[in-house]
């Protein structure tokens, strides 16, 4: 329903007098050099966005809370991925990570059925140390509860050597962040985690039970690849584990991504491309690489370290190398709300780098 403003302004619009040999492209010229001359009211800003190839303007005013997003099949969101090697000898990370969103669909985690958002996940990942590179591709699919955006269920695939690993993980009850986002805001999760791991012919079940707490910030500008935009910072914590996701209204999603884990591992992702063609809502929620998959990536990324430093004892010999601890600890990171997970020492909560 249109506010009583809106149909104000309509009303003296129809009021004006019809100038006869006007052009349509003539009166929005008028009417936007018009409306360019009214200053705006304290607190918004307009940022320059691409939808779906049509240039528009997104407006937003400080303060204002963040409402769940909408998606629809064939958005997609694709991020750089960057992480620097801990201690000496571990492998640096480079790569790239993308979510297509399919559809909706229904998805059953305990005795609760729910209408989920399907999406599928593509990252291809370079580990380098020294001169050696090995690439890592993940695949998967991702389900977000579509009353909430809480993560449901995620499924992993990879490869590495000879071997093809699947791991999936379902969260019982799955937990979501609360709509909608305002600055101030903190809450907690307390859910079991059912993971999966199948290698080959041997497969291993899990079930562990997390908590994970979260606050939002205040909206900040954040530079990426993709442009500048305004976002929402929200703060994930659980255990050794600390991640913040950097929403935005005008992309539909997160545009940045940190994640911080013991031993001072941190990875990173930025946006590089994406395309929402949502109703207009604020994007914000909890997607991304599933926490799992960023545990996958650090432990192939110690078994990464041990082939590279085993190929340079080969090469030399005499030269001792030592392999470095791992990335990760045992224990599983949280796998809801907070998108790619982890925890961290480097940037307190509510004070990443931008």
């Amino acid at each position: 329903m249109a506010s009583e403003e809106l149909v104000n302004v309509v009303e003296i619009l129809r009021a004006q007098p019809v100038v006869d040999g006007v052009t349509v492209e003539q009166m929005r010229s008028g009417m936007e050099a018009m409306i360019g001359n009214a200053p705006l009211p304290e607190g918004a800003s307009i940022e320059d966005v691409d939808v779906d190839g049509v240039p528009s303007a997104w407006v937003t005013t400080e303060g204002a809370a963040t409402d769940k997003p909408t998606w629809l099949a064939g958005d997609f969101w694709r991020y750089d991925v960057t992480g620097p090697p801990p201690v000496p000898g571990y492998p640096s990370i480079t790569g790239s990570f993308r979510i297509d969103v399919v559809g909706t669909e229904p998805v059953t985690v305990g005795t609760a059925s729910m209408e989920t958002y399907h999406a599928k996940i593509n990252e291809t990942t370079t580990y380098t140390s020294g001169g050696t590179t090995t690439t890592l591709t993940l695949l998967g699919d991702q389900w977000y509860r579509t009353t909430d955006f809480a993560e449901a269920k995620s499924s992993l695939s990879f490869s590495f050597g000879t071997g093809s690993f699947t791991e999936t993980q379902t969260n019982d009850p799955p937990p979501g962040l609360r709509w909608p986002l305002s600055e101030g805001a903190g809450w907690s999760s307390t859910y079991n985690a059912t993971i999966v791991f199948v290698a080959g012919s041997l497969t291993q079940i899990t079930v562990e039970t997390l908590f994970a707490s979260y606050s939002v910030q205040a909206d900040v500008s954040v530079a990426v690849p993709a442009g500048t935009f305004t976002a929402t910072p929200v703060t994930e914590v659980s255990g050794l584990y600390q991640n913040v996701t950097f929403w935005s209204a005008a992309a539909g999603g997160w545009v940045k991504v940190g994640r911080f884990g013991p031993y001072g591992s941190e990875q990173h992702m930025d946006l590089a491309a994406y395309r929402h063609q949502g109703s207009g809502e604020a994007a914000s929620g909890s997607f991304g690489l599933p926490s799992f998959a960023w545990i996958l990536v650090a432990v192939v990324g110690v078994l990464v370290a041990g082939v590279l430093v085993a190929w340079k004892r080969r090469r030399r010999p005499q030269i001792p190398q030592v392999v470095p601890p791992p990335g990760v600890p045992p224990e599983q990171p949280p796998g809801g709300a907070g998108g790619p997970s982890g925890v961290g020492g480097p940037p307190p909560p509510g004070t990443p780098p931008t």
